[in-house]
């Protein structure tokens, strides 16, 4: 089944509001989407059998205007409230993304979060 179908047919039977799992902004692109169809498959695998193969995410690509930031900073805050102490972390890289990010030239986009991703514990990102 392409994962397209498969994700149209759990929206069918989530009972929230997916457009919080699957967001779309100005840099989504068939990879990225891929990737969010995929990550909201592994959220609702407990309800369904499946199998993946090659299943990692090897590095991130940080992309996106201010207005995309702030979009992933209000979904991150609605799904995540009760998430404990990563939520404190990723909450402060995603407000100083959507705070800085968005007028940073591609250099200083990379420098900002390289050091983002170094106070989180995070090791790679690509451009």
């Amino acid at each position: 089944m392409p994962l397209n179908q498969l994700v149209e047919e759990l929206r069918a039977h989530v009972p929230t509001d997916t457009t919080l799992f699957i967001p779309e902004f100005s840099t989504t692109t068939t990879a990225s989407r891929h990737a969010m169809y995929a990550s909201f498959c592994d959220l609702c695998s407990p309800y369904y059998n499946y199998g993946m193969l090659l299943c990692a995410f090897p590095s991130i690509s940080i992309q996106g205007g201010k207005e995309d930031w702030e979009r992933l900073e209000v979904r991150w805050t609605k799904l995540f409230k009760a998430a404990g102490p990563w939520f404190d972390r990723v909450t402060a890289i995603f407000a100083d993304c959507h705070k800085n990010l968005g007028n940073f030239s591609a250099q200083e986009k990379e420098d900002a979060v390289t050091r983002l991703l170094a106070r989180a514990q995070i090791s790679e990102v690509s451009q």
